[in-house]
């Protein structure tokens, strides 16, 4: 049978205690003058150290002394004070056992592998001894559960006896901080309903908890600018436009919205103070186990940074201490069941002291660690932020001139003879009778099949007759009417004159393109239906070439075009930041108490696209059914949950016919199909989503919690 592996510790009397002191005159020696093996064993090594200052030094093989301020008393039981001399000497492996004549006997039998050290502290030729009450800590790796320490007692001629045999401490076994986890799970489950994002297309640990560290602070600054895409009219390229600002000035609902730095500190765990507990700083405390790790994720279902304060502020006591007063701290009677469930496993710390010595310098570098790291990434947002607001600012210069081509349009349009009045009165502006041809108020129409899918889409009606260019607004889907800057669906057009529509639309790179012509008559309205096809840039230019030589610049559908392009392109870094801006505020929403959320912009725009579209059959309470089931089940965080949602509420009929349960146990239940949602953007959905997790979470706590 294989001998348990026992760790043996030559301690002597520098490290016992006694109650006469006058043995501590006289330095004590490794090994006596008449021992024989003094010449064989190695020497020891000698430290010199400041008794004033916590010191941890480490001998070979993985042992650490930890000695605390004041550890260190004279013969008078005083505490020393300066430069301390400190005696190490290890014998590790057989030989070195052997040379030393350190294996031998216990009361109990032969001892048998295991490592001895000797160490010894003097000041001044003075023997010191060390306090009852302040200890000195030594750690060794663990090489086998059953090793105990040993005190040795050594004669005059190297007989060792090894007595007094110790078990070691049910300590805590720290492990490397990077290997914890102390992301918030439901943040996880947040991420991968949303990815791909940020250029990742699957879940990567060390991203979610990058992501985790900043999201607080870029959805502060992405919350803080809305990208402003001008006059509605003019913004139309396919389809109802996403107008974020409208919505917000539209549905305040007497919420005020604040971009403070603290408008969550106490609604939920601050990740910059997550990210500074996994600072090396931390390694050698209960903070770096695998049972803080449970316990970090029972701290972020609570949403209160006070318990993460609590544990970091006492790393010196054992961890069910802590436990114990973390329960007492927690208002919520099931918050404080889990940390009183923690509290009775009894776990102690990684080290056996009641009074850690470096517990309030830990404190300290908590506190000034995570604000140093709040303004790092601070200053990475604000360069986020500047991008998007140079955009914005390049987009409304060419909006101004833009606007202003319109208006000189619309005046060519209207005004075409000038006249030199002579007399006051009554004037009429009038055709006479004998040209038979007059101005009627018509409404132009453009049709065509599945605009949705292009990139952009114009359409133009161009008047030859009085060289006038009219672009038609898509007012619905695939429905192109001619509203002007006079805010009306009609426009004066000559009787029995020609109309020739064109329509331009892009996918990518490539160009979709149609030409219709028509003869105005005495109808009120003129209706043009496209069949776009591809067409190479160059004939579609060649067909505008001929348009435009008979139009001033104003009146230009090539111009016009022009600025139509800088529009999509702002239009898309717009969406591409609003829909960054969402994903980060469904992240953010995973890390604060939602009941403190109900300010937030994400969450005001939920409200209103919420009661414009859902509350026919839907209300935004718990268990509350209408003609559609209660949205309960959205409180459970679970991973997918998001991305469900959004495909239900796109076109919950193909989920039906796919087979899918949940879908066909909603149909069966109510016996009615949802309307396809189609036209919602997703971020539009997002903002809906976010809206009822922090509407339902807080429907019974109409105050924030902590």
């Amino acid at each position: 049978m294989k001998k348990p592996q026992i760790w043996i510790a030559l301690l002597f009397l520098a490290l016992s205690s006694c109650s006469d002191h006058t043995e501590y005159t006289k330095v004590n020696t490794r090994f006596s003058t008449t021992d024989p093996f003094a010449k064989t064993s190695a020497p020891s090594k000698f430290v010199e150290f400041s008794a004033e200052i916590d010191t941890v030094l480490a001998g070979e093989n993985g042992l650490i002394i930890v000695i605390p301020k004041g550890a260190l008393l004279n013969a008078k039981n005083e505490v020393v004070q300066g430069k301390i001399n400190m005696e190490l000497f290890q014998a590790n492996g057989l030989n070195e056992l052997v040379f030393s004549n350190l294996t031998g006997n216990s009361s109990s039998g032969q001892l048998s592998g295991g490592s001895a050290f000797y160490i010894n502290f003097t000041k001044d030729n003075e023997q010191l001894h060390i306090d009852q009450n302040n200890p000195i800590t030594i750690s060794t790796p663990k090489t086998a559960k059953e090793m105990l320490m040993y005190s040795g007692n050594r004669d005059s001629v190297g007989n060792m006896d090894w007595v007094d045999p110790i078990a070691p401490e049910k300590y805590l076994d720290p492990v490397p901080l990077s290997t914890l986890n102390f992301t918030p799970e439901i943040f996880d489950n947040g991420l991968l309903d949303i990815l791909p994002f940020e250029g990742k297309n699957k879940f990567v640990r060390s991203f979610s908890d990058s992501l985790y560290y900043s999201v607080w602070l870029v959805h502060k600054k992405l919350s803080s600018f809305t990208p402003d895409q001008g006059e509605k009219f003019l913004l139309e390229p396919n389809g109802k436009k996403f107008d974020l600002k409208d919505i917000q000035k539209s549905h305040q609902s007497g919420l005020t919205d604040t971009s403070s730095d603290d408008e969550y500190s106490d609604c939920g765990i601050d990740p910059i103070k997550v990210k500074t507990i996994k600072e090396n700083a931390f390694e050698n405390t209960f903070i770096a186990t695998k049972e803080f790790e449970t316990r970090m994720q029972a701290i972020h279902r609570t949403f209160d940074q006070r318990v993460l304060d609590l544990y970091v502020n006492n790393t010196d006591k054992q961890l069910w201490v802590v436990d114990s007063m973390a329960s007492q701290l927690l208002g919520n009677a099931a918050d404080r069941e889990v940390f009183l469930k923690f509290s009775r496993e009894k776990l102690t710390n990684v080290r056996d002291v009641e009074k850690n010595p470096s517990a309030k310098a830990l404190a300290r570098f908590y506190q000034k660690r995570s604000e140093g790291l709040t303004r790092e990434m601070d200053t990475v947002e604000n360069a986020l932020l500047k991008k998007y607001k140079l955009l914005q600012k390049d987009y409304d210069k060419e909006l101004a001139k833009y606007v202003e081509v319109l208006r000189k349009r619309e005046a060519h349009r209207m005004l075409y003879f000038n006249y030199t009045l002579t007399s006051s009165g009554w004037k009429y502006f009038a055709i006479p009778p004998e040209f038979g041809r007059t101005f009627r108020e018509k409404k132009l129409i453009g049709r065509l099949t599945d605009s949705q899918k292009f990139d952009m889409v114009n359409v133009y009606v161009w008047m030859p007759e009085n060289t006038s260019l009219m672009r038609l607004t898509e007012t619905e889907k695939n429905v192109f009417i001619s509203k002007s800057m006079r805010a009306v669906e009609t426009t004066p057009v000559l009787d029995n004159t020609k109309l020739q529509f064109f329509a331009v639309a892009v996918i990518g790179e490539q160009y979709f393109f149609d030409e219709v012509k028509l003869s105005s008559e005495e109808e009120r309205e003129v209706t043009a239906t496209f069949e776009l096809k591809p067409t190479e840039k160059a004939k579609i230019d060649a067909v505008l070439g001929n348009q435009e030589g008979k139009a001033d610049l104003n009146n230009s559908i090539s111009r016009d075009l022009k600025f139509q392009t800088k529009r999509l392109a702002f239009n898309k870094a717009a969406d591409k930041y609003l829909e960054k801006r969402t994903k980060y505020d469904l992240l953010f929403s995973t890390t604060v108490n939602n009941c403190c959320r109900m300010s937030s912009k994400s969450i005001q725009v939920g409200n209103a696209l919420f009661n414009v579209n859902c509350t026919r059959c839907h209300l935004a309470e718990r268990g509350v059914k209408l003609t559609g089931p209660a949205f309960d089940n959205l409180l459970d965080h679970s991973s997918g949950q998001y991305a469900y949602f959004s495909a239900f509420v796109r076109d919950s009929r193909a989920l039906i016919n796919s087979g899918d349960d949940r879908a066909t146990t909603v149909f069966n239940e109510y016996r009615s199909v949802m309307p396809a949602f189609e036209d919602l953007k997703e971020e539009e959905i997002m903002s809906i989503y976010n809206y009822l997790i922090a509407t339902l979470s807080c429907s019974n706590q109409p105050t924030i919690l902590h």
